[in-house]
């Protein structure tokens, strides 16, 4: 039981690590796009 715990809190810290470069790697993106859509006007 405690094995599966542990397992279970790896597989979480994995996906947390996951969305958060997936939701840095989204910021960076649209900054990108917002600096683009200035230059041009």
């Amino acid at each position: 039981m405690l094995y599966f715990f542990l397992c279970m809190r790896e597989c979480l810290t994995s996906i947390s690590i996951l969305a958060t470069m997936i939701h840095t790697t989204l910021c960076f993106f649209l900054v990108q796009m917002l600096l683009l859509l200035n230059k041009t006007d």
